[in-house]
């Protein structure tokens, strides 16, 4: 993860006070012996730099919201929003310098769209096949959110045949998480999402998110605003085809471009850099 020069996450009395690093171990066939070497190495720098950045978690934000991938055959595609009315209150517009896509062992396909009123700007992130044993961070070359702009996160799952599968925290459980790095970060809470079910009432019932730190509305009022879905047609895989929607700017940035020839986490202003962005993704997760 390469931070942009002019910003980065603050450590200090303003800022984090620690960071750690949370890893997942997965050992379905308990076979004895292993051992993990991996690690995590910081750049850090005393020299604040002009923004702090911060993550925002879109998507299920709720993780653990009772709903299940049904039992069956088929995919099952579920859409997630983070809307205007939780963007203009952004006190700034936010530059998006990574982003991070979050399934589990089902899941198939994953993409997002930003939009800015009745106009697509095109998709922020998007994997035509997902694999949950090769997730990553994705960097943007300096994507703009603005004040009521919306993003639309869509995650598809394939069915089990003999069970259905909970959205829970277990990796046999499903997830649908979108995380993006940004700066100027924000203040209050840092998650802004919540699920679009046509139909089912009592879905919509539980429906709730917290939106940097101001809580939105629970039940339908958002729900039955049709303008909140994207059109059919995300779910086609064009692997190799150009896509009209994508922004045109390259998603892969060179870290010489950034000022730095090493492609590791960089630290920041005041400020750290380094496995919070790996951190404060994987506590999560």
């Amino acid at each position: 993860m390469i931070v942009p020069l002019v910003a980065g996450f603050r450590f200090g009395p303003n800022g984090y006070k620690s960071i750690y690093i949370n890893v997942h171990y997965d050992n379905p066939a308990h076979i004895a012996g292993l051992v993990d070497n991996s690690g995590v190495r910081v750049y850090y720098t005393p020299n604040l730099r002009q923004y702090d950045a911060g993550v925002l978690e879109l998507g299920d934000v709720s993780v653990t919201q009772p709903r299940q991938i049904p039992i069956g055959t088929n995919t099952v595609e579920y859409e997630y929003n983070c809307p205007s009315e939780c963007t203009r209150n952004f006190t700034d517009s936010l530059t998006i310098f990574a982003d991070f896509l979050h399934m589990h062992m089902v899941g198939t396909q994953m993409w997002s769209t930003v939009w800015r009123g009745n106009q697509a700007l095109g998709e922020l992130n998007r994997v035509e096949y997902w694999d949950f044993n090769f997730q990553q961070n994705t960097l943007i070359n300096n994507l703009v959110l603005r004040p009521g702009d919306r993003i639309n996160t869509h995650c598809i799952y394939q069915q089990n045949p003999t069970a259905a599968v909970n959205f829970a925290i277990a990796s046999s459980d499903e997830m649908c998480v979108e995380f993006i790095y940004y700066y100027p970060k924000q203040n209050g809470g840092v998650s802004c999402g919540y699920g679009y079910f046509p139909g089912n009432a009592q879905l919509a019932a539980q429906n709730y998110t917290s939106c940097l730190g101001l809580p939105l509305r629970q039940g339908t009022t958002f729900i039955n605003n049709p303008t909140l879905t994207d059109p059919k047609g995300g779910e086609v895989r064009r692997f190799g085809a150009k896509n009209p929607l994508t922004f045109q700017c390259p998603i892969i940035v060179n870290p010489t471009q950034q000022g730095s020839t090493t492609p590791i986490i960089v630290g920041s202003g005041s400020a750290l850099a380094a496995s919070l962005l790996l951190a404060v993704s994987l506590a999560l997760l």
